[in-house]
């Protein structure tokens, strides 16, 4: 069911509650190594905060040195892989715009194919 509310198209899905409609998807693909750090981080965090509630900071600040290592470790992991996609998509957005210029010519011209180094 698509409604559309203030021109933002929202989807509503049984599973999902409301969505706003976009090409991204909404979910974030993560890979494994992300996920078990973020979760790393999430586990100390909560070891710290027991630990520190039982003794004092200084005694219980080594755990909340890792949790900050593992959210650091996540932050890098997950900018070096956005910009390994970075680096690929502008071929992909030449190919796009490729498809486009020979979809646009007159039918009874032949395609111009654009240089591309290999």
């Amino acid at each position: 069911m698509l409604v559309c509310y203030r021109s933002v198209n929202y989807i509503v899905s049984p599973c999902r509650g409301w969505s706003v409609k976009s090409d991204q998807p909404t979910i974030m693909k993560f890979k494994l190594s992300e996920i078990l750090l973020l979760a790393g981080a999430g586990g100390f965090l909560v070891i710290w905060i027991a630990e520190y509630m039982r003794t004092t900071f200084a005694d219980s600040y080594w755990l909340m040195m890792l949790m900050l290592g593992c959210l650091l470790g996540f932050q890098y992991m997950k900018n070096k892989r956005l910009e390994r996609e970075k680096a690929i998509s502008p071929t992909i957005k030449q190919m796009i715009d490729d498809r486009k210029r020979s979809v646009q010519q007159q039918p009874g011209q032949p395609a111009k194919k654009s240089p591309r180094k290999k």
